[in-house]
């Protein structure tokens, strides 16, 4: 009947997709809870879209940490 098809048939299950299949990683592996990831413009790397900002500052030698660094490598060879 109409009735059944407005109802909800059974309870949502981790892992699946609206359309019943299961999700996965990119590596193939199934997922309960993933992350975003990106990819870093600068070295190729992919990262936790949490990650991302603070891998940014460091790979692209900007931020508050990044004069430093280049101080110690120029007085350092």
């Amino acid at each position: 009947s109409d009735s059944d098809a407005l109802s909800p048939s059974e309870p949502k299950k981790m892992g699946l997709d609206v359309f019943g299949s299961i999700v996965t990683t990119t590596v193939g592996v199934p997922t309960l809870k993933k992350q975003p990831e990106c990819v870093c413009p600068n070295c190729s790397r992919n990262l936790a879209a949490s990650r991302f900002a603070p891998h940014l500052e460091k790979c692209m030698g900007m931020g508050r940490n990044s004069s430093r660094i280049a101080s110690r490598r120029i007085a350092y060879p």
